[in-house]
């Protein structure tokens, strides 16, 4: 039998189908499913509330009122008309922009304090023992994420002076309070003739106007030769244009640095929780890494038992115990297993570090 369907939406499309035939009706059924399904959705799309992400599929622009800046978000980007745009979260700012922002907002100025020569093996100061020194930390070219520091030893009538270039780099870590660490091949000491073959240091930010700077150093064997403690206090600038480099400074702002105790091996003794942060290898993909951390010490009076435990955010652990022989409790150099030593440090601070460095892979 003939049959005659019409769809009667105002919105959709006039379609007849006459004397359809029975090897027809399969077509005639799907035929009506999907005209049902348009006139569905065109009467659900009357009662959905325009929104912002909706808003450059409509023909009308917005008032200037209401057009959302393009500079609201440093990750905002362009959105072409007809295309919907969604994000779910703002997005990061990049962490090694953040992280050199923290060095230069903390570090950038003036800095002056004593420099302290200690002896890896004795732990007892060597030569040149403490001298005065002024740091310089300079910003350099905008858009480049280096830095020179420039020290200054000695008189005003011959001092001697040193620079370095602080790149930020993989071997270039910066924590959020202007603390960093890094890693340096051919360093140099002010005070010290000659140079090194490599050089751990690490900026401890003690307070807004006070820094512990520490550095490690090996000489062209591989061996720790040198630990080299930098205790420095900010120097305010009274001067009109603050010029960095040029001595401004006033007698009266001068700020002195806290006289601190040398860490005792007791004051080790017992167990420590909490955060660390730091990078990932590049061949790990890199990026930040937060972890959390244990360490502790115990003492019998005859052996140092030492351990440090990590946890990432994976709830991956990472444990390490070291041993070592300390026949009384007055010392500043404790030897562990593995060629490590722990030496105790003027400034309540301490340093556990290889005597000597593993030979390159060739």
């Amino acid at each position: 039998p003939s049959c005659a369907v019409g769809n009667t939406h105002p919105l959709g499309p006039k379609v007849f189908l006459s004397a359809a035939p029975a090897d027809q009706r399969a077509m005639v059924r799907a035929m009506l499913a999907l005209l049902a399904l348009t006139a569905a959705l065109q009467t659900a799309s009357a009662f959905l509330a325009p929104t912002p992400s909706l808003l450059p599929l409509r023909a009308s622009p917005l008032p200037l009122s209401r057009r959302p800046a393009a500079s609201a978000h440093p990750g905002a980007r362009a959105t072409l008309p007809g295309r919907l745009a969604m994000q779910w979260m703002d997005q990061p700012e990049d962490p090694a922009e953040e992280g050199w922002k923290s060095f230069t907002v903390y570090n950038l100025g003036r800095w002056k304090g004593r420099t302290l020569h200690i002896s890896p093996e004795t732990g007892e100061y060597i030569a040149p023992f403490s001298t005065d020194h002024l740091v310089d930390v300079l910003d350099m070219d905008k858009g480049i994420r280096s830095a020179k520091m420039r020290t200054i030893v000695g008189e005003d009538t011959a001092p001697r002076m040193t620079e370095c270039v602080i790149t930020a780099n993989e071997d270039f870590h910066i924590a959020h309070d202007g603390s960093y660490s890094r890693d340096q091949t051919f360093a140099e000491v002010t005070d010290v003739e000659g140079a090194f073959r490599f050089c751990i240091e690490m900026s401890l930010a003690v307070s807004m106007h006070e820094r512990v700077r520490f550095q490690a150093l090996y000489d062209f064997e591989s061996r720790l030769s040198r630990i080299v403690v930098h205790e420095e206090y900010r120097v305010v600038s009274t001067g009109a244009s603050r010029l960095i480099g040029i001595k401004l400074d006033d007698d009266d702002v001068k700020r002195e640095a806290e006289v601190r105790s040398p860490l005792t091996m007791l004051s080790l003794v017992g167990e420590f929780r909490g955060e660390a942060e730091g990078m990932r290898s590049s061949r790990l993909g890199g990026g930040e890494l937060r972890t959390k951390t244990r360490s502790g010490v115990q003492w019998d009076g005859r052996s140092i038992r030492r351990e440090f435990e990590v946890v990432d955010e994976r709830l991956r652990s990472s444990r390490k115990v070291q041993f070592g022989d300390v026949g009384g409790g007055v010392t500043d150099v404790l030897p562990l297993e593995e060629g490590y030593r722990l030496l105790l440090l003027p400034s309540g601070c301490f340093c556990c570090l290889p005597e000597r460095l593993e030979p390159e892979i060739s």
